[in-house]
């Protein structure tokens, strides 16, 4: 579990990252000509983040509780959370990594093999 969120966070590590994701969500929202773009640009990075994810819960036999439509909303708010909450908190990555895995575990569940 730790090592598939500790790849997930390292997609979203850098502080740009996450602080521009969250900017470009609110500008978007702001601004009803972008909101048709970021819309698409955020359905395409869903779908490699789906892919990404799926690929890395196969292998580690694991399947999530809830359709994919509504875990990946879920899964990238804890994230960026995470990853803000540790550095305004100023804890290290691994207080990230174990802040969200308490959570995720919640939505994960054994796969049927």
């Amino acid at each position: 579990m730790r090592s598939i969120l500790s790849l997930l966070l390292d997609q979203m590590e850098s502080d740009a990252s996450v602080l521009f994701s969250m900017e470009m969500r609110a500008y978007a929202v702001r601004t009803p000509s972008v909101l048709p773009i970021y819309r698409e640009v955020n359905r395409r990075l869903t779908e490699l983040f789906s892919e990404l994810v799926s690929g890395l819960l196969t292998a580690h036999h694991l399947k999530l509780k809830l359709p994919t439509e509504q875990a990946f909303p879920l899964l990238e708010a804890m994230c960026e959370s995470a990853l803000l909450h540790a550095k305004v908190m100023e804890h290290d990555r691994e207080f990230a990594v174990e802040e969200l895995a308490t959570t995720v575990e919640l939505l994960l569940a054994p796969a049927d093999d």
